[in-house]
């Protein structure tokens, strides 16, 4: 959880009790873009208007000035959801 708390303030985004239990799953660096991407794992399904201020924060890029892209992993989806 710290990874991801360090990573949330590397971008600007307040962190959420929503993502007490996700972690980072993986990071990729694309050398060819010099981007990232941040793989993050929750077991549920976050609030969408959470979700959407995150991608907001991720715009604008890691530190300011590395972009990167985020992907979320849910490890339960139901039909509710």
């Amino acid at each position: 959880m710290e990874e991801l708390k360090r990573f949330f303030t590397s971008i600007n985004f307040a962190y959420n009790s929503d993502f007490d239990d996700s972690t980072i799953e993986k990071v990729m660096y694309l050398k060819k873009d010099n981007s990232y991407n941040v793989h993050i794992s929750s077991p549920k399904v976050l609030n969408y208007e959470i979700v959407n201020d995150l991608f907001e924060s991720c715009k604008k890029g890691i530190n300011g000035n590395l972009p990167c892209k985020i992907t979320i992993n849910y490890q339960v989806v139901t039909d509710d959801d």
